[in-house]
């Protein structure tokens, strides 16, 4: 399959991968900071700057959870500023027969 695909006088491009998500939560407290994706984990996804960092230094630059191999399904995602708290609420997206 072609990278490029002429439509009329319109030239596209395959994409190789999803876009990924830009939305971010943030949560600082004093010197710390830690930066996550919606789903709660801390992927090296692009040039992101997902972490966990203290005093400007990232400690933590990789924490995912996963069950059976794959990622869970979203459900819903909240920060709580005043609690400075991340609540992600998954569910397993495997079927049960």
């Amino acid at each position: 399959m072609p990278d490029v695909i002429k439509v009329e006088n319109q030239y596209y491009i395959r994409a190789t991968s999803p876009m990924l998500d830009d939305r971010v939560r943030v949560l600082k407290s004093g010197d710390m900071l830690g930066i996550f994706d919606r789903y709660g984990d801390i992927e090296r996804v692009g040039p992101g700057s997902h972490g966990l960092y203290f005093q400007d230094t990232r400690f933590l630059s990789r924490y995912v959870l996963r069950l059976e191999n794959g990622p869970l399904q979203l459900l819903s995602s909240t920060l709580r500023e005043q609690e400075r708290s991340l609540i992600v609420n998954l569910a397993n997206a495997v079927s049960v027969l």
